[in-house]
């Protein structure tokens, strides 16, 4: 059994219990949470599950609904440090730094490593911060409205509800696939043929969709951070990005109807309501947050592209003849060599 000790005045949340209610212990209590075999895949985020400490810098907090599983990876690890042990970052700090205070200051893991730690200033630590800008950002409310979130997944509002930024609740068109990645990617390396063809027949459909139009399956994704993607899609204000300004040439070229008018104008496999080809981010412990694009298109790329027409049914069923489908087609000339005098 694991014992786990507790702080003063703490309110936690058992992990493994049914009972998903807040707990609040007292001092020199011991929480029994159950065998190490019940822990959760992402160890970070297993321990020191806290409800109502909230980040000093990125405000974010975590709510009861994070011990569903399908939620745990939202789940926040947070550290209580000085203040005066907080770096002047000069990008993405907001929370004030001192060389003398003593003050108490709660922040989240990336948080913590973006500013206390020498080489903490990396996209994995940062990724939080940006959002934090992106969401409160009084300009880009004011030049996109509602439209500025339907590139952030809906189940990442969580992490500011009740905030008095008043985060609105709309319809996102980026999934979260995280989960969904965790267990298909375990289902296939299980050793029983039942668990891997159940894990096969639930998510092997290329149903994620790359912002140069390409489709893929879920285990076999690349990445690109999150800031030049919403830079690329919010180009009428200048971003406060976590990369060098030079990296938004590798998302110039991709799909500007990647980000569309409605949800349903997303392309159905085989015609299957259930099989949408729709933009797709994970939390990565190794990369931080990212959207995923096929395997060709990691990182971005600084090639020029001329995209063609969406097929106008929104599916990707082929027709045997292309101009019923497409405004414009490719129709490929030979050219034959010939010789002087002779009639071709």
């Amino acid at each position: 059994m694991k014992k786990v000790d507790i702080n003063v005045n703490d309110v936690v949340l058992c992990t493994v219990c049914d009972d998903n209610d807040p707990v609040p212990v007292q001092e020199n209590i011991d929480l029994d949470c159950g065998s190490s075999d019940n822990t959760m895949e992402n160890s970070d985020n297993s321990n020191n599950f806290v409800l109502g400490d909230k980040c000093a810098n990125c405000k974010r907090h975590n709510v009861v609904r994070f011990n569903m599983p399908n939620l745990a990876h939202l789940q926040i690890s947070f550290k209580k440090v000085k203040r005066k042990e907080i770096k002047q970052r000069s990008k993405l700090r907001f929370t004030a730094s001192s060389r003398t205070s003593l003050e108490i200051v709660v922040l989240c893991l990336q948080c913590y490593n973006y500013l206390t730690k020498a080489d903490g200033a990396k996209y994995v630590n940062m990724w939080p911060s940006f959002l934090w800008w992106f969401m409160s950002n009084e300009s880009l409310h004011r030049m996109y409205g509602l439209r500025l979130f339907r590139l952030i997944p809906s189940t990442w509002f969580i992490w500011w509800e009740n905030h008095e930024s008043n985060v609105p609740l709309i319809t996102s068109f980026v999934r979260d696939v995280t989960s969904k990645r965790k267990i298909f990617k375990k289902s296939i390396k299980h050793e029983l043929l039942s668990t891997i063809a159940k894990g096969c027949d639930e998510y092997l459909f290329p149903d994620v969709l790359c912002p140069w139009g390409c489709s893929e399956y879920i285990h076999k994704v690349g990445y690109l951070d999150i800031d030049i993607m919403l830079q690329r899609f919010h180009n009428k204000v200048y971003f406060t990005l976590v990369n060098e300004v030079e990296e938004c040439e590798k998302v110039f070229s991709c799909r500007d109807d990647y980000l569309r008018d409605d949800v349903s104008d997303y392309g159905r496999i085989l015609l299957n309501p259930e099989w949408v080809a729709a933009p797709s981010c994970i939390i990565d412990e190794k990369y931080g947050a990212v959207f995923l694009t096929c395997r060709l298109h990691t990182r971005g790329t600084r090639k020029k592209y001329v995209h063609v027409p969406r097929n106008p049914f929104r599916h990707n069923i082929p027709s045997s003849i292309g101009d019923q489908l497409c405004h414009a087609i490719i129709k490929p000339r030979c050219i034959k060599p010939s010789n002087e005098g002779i009639k071709v």
